[in-house]
């Protein structure tokens, strides 16, 4: 049997990193759990936009290369992330199952402010319309749209396990 791949999505503050440390302890049975940010070099400081772009573009190729390598031969693999969106030169991983981590903008600039990262939160917490459209995009593709206001990190890992294991 084919190994198996999924992306979950989410904005700075979504709750990413909070599931994967979930998913690293409450192992999800058959998957293993990544962060876009583990395995390549150190996110620059918001306020560096080339500098990031160039970080996110750097990720995109580090994980299209470690999915398809030896390094997860054989294993089923969920990817959390941000700015792995499929049209964005995925190559394979285009055709995986996608899903993405909706976060009131208020609750987001909280939880950013809360972890020291004020840069961010003025930067990504703006309703802006390249939001709202890979949002849209998103949703056309078939991604499964995981709401995470008011919801503990456990309820919000439970629905994405139970989607994992649907695929």
């Amino acid at each position: 049997m084919q190994a198996k791949r999924a992306i979950v999505v989410g904005q700075g503050g979504t709750g990413k990193t909070a599931l994967v440390r979930y998913f690293k302890a409450h192992p999800i049975l058959n998957w293993e759990c990544v962060d876009f940010d583990d395995g390549h070099r150190l996110r620059p400081d918001a306020s560096d936009g080339e500098a990031l772009r160039t970080w996110f573009t750097e990720g995109r190729e580090f994980w299209k290369t470690q999915l398809s390598s030896e390094a997860y031969a054989g294993q089923n693999v969920l990817l959390f992330g941000s700015g792995i969106l499929p049209w964005r030169d995925m190559g394979a991983l285009a055709d995986v199952p996608y899903g993405y981590l909706v976060l009131s903008e208020s609750e987001r600039a909280k939880r950013l402010e809360d972890r020291g990262d004020a840069g961010l939160a003025r930067i990504f917490t703006k309703s802006s319309p390249e939001m709202r459209e890979i949002a849209e995009r998103l949703d056309a593709l078939g991604a499964r749209r995981f709401v995470a206001d008011g919801k503990k990190v456990e309820d919000l890992a439970q629905e994405i396990a139970m989607w994992v294991r649907s695929l």
